[in-house]
């Protein structure tokens, strides 16, 4: 073989190992990639002490932020202006009171523990002042909440009618503490009707059937202060029209203003 040929297949037999090694490497990191992720393995041009980058910080959503939402899918707003602005013009927001069983007629007197465990009792307010009663499913749900977030930023004008607000779920006062704890407490009582006989009373809770379970309504009251409702709402969601309670509290008081003809 003369030195021609001889480098000739020198180079040929090179270029076939070199060839071979290419084909091993790529059959190692294959078979390595099986079992140790391509993205843990370190090559020589990366530096050693590389930082992984933290994963962003997910923004825990509350009861209290879907309640906000809930009250801003609703347009619903703090009332602003004065008494005689916001009852001026009725028609323009006045809910009718719905045929409610217990309409005209006294509610029955009740007692029940507030937030702090202390009795609360339907009579001693009575022949006071009118009284906004609200059911509500519990603090856990968002919706419920709104309604009591949104009368909670119109209390003032509330009180200046001389009326009060009182809501009442399931929730024991201890887990209603904790909740204040997290978001606040509200400007009125709030009770615990554990068993739900007071929501049975007022024909917002039907007992459950063998099959099923209970059915706990929102609902809210206007009881004037001889202690008959003189407007009730019972539905699937919370009312949420605060100028509608407002008028009611105020044609019992008679505290409406005279409309022009």
């Amino acid at each position: 073989m003369s030195d021609k040929d001889h480098l000739h297949f020198k180079n040929k037999n090179a270029g076939f190992m070199t060839m071979v090694m290419c084909i091993g490497g790529i059959l190692t990191i294959l078979v390595v990639s099986q079992f140790v992720p391509l993205s843990s393995l370190r090559y020589p041009w990366q530096a050693r002490n590389t930082v992984t980058a933290p994963e962003p910080t997910k923004t825990t959503v509350t009861v209290a932020d879907r309640a906000e939402r809930y009250l801003q899918k609703k347009n619903v707003t703090p009332l602003s202006g004065s008494l005689q602005t916001l009852l001026t013009n009725p028609s323009s927001f006045l809910v009718k009171t719905q045929d409610h069983l217990l309409l005209g007629k006294h509610c029955s007197e009740f007692t029940l523990k507030d937030n702090e465990g202390k009795d609360w009792n339907l009579g001693d307010a009575l022949g006071k002042k009118p009284i906004v009663l609200i059911f509500y499913q519990g603090y856990e749900c968002d919706h419920c909440v709104a309604q009591l977030f949104g009368i909670n930023k119109d209390v003032a004008q509330f009180r200046e009618m001389d009326a009060q607000i009182v809501a009442v779920s399931p929730d024991e006062p201890g887990h209603t503490r904790k909740q204040y704890a997290k978001y606040g407490s509200f400007a009125f009582p709030v009770l615990s009707d554990p068993d739900k006989k007071v929501a049975e009373q007022f024909g917002v809770y039907e007992l459950p059937d063998p099959n099923g379970a209970g059915t706990l309504y929102h609902a809210t009251f206007v009881i004037d202060a001889e202690g008959v409702i003189r407007w009730a709402n019972k539905d699937f969601e919370p009312f949420v029209n605060n100028r509608t309670l407002l008028y009611e509290v105020a044609k019992l008081t008679g505290r409406l203003p005279v409309q022009q003809p």
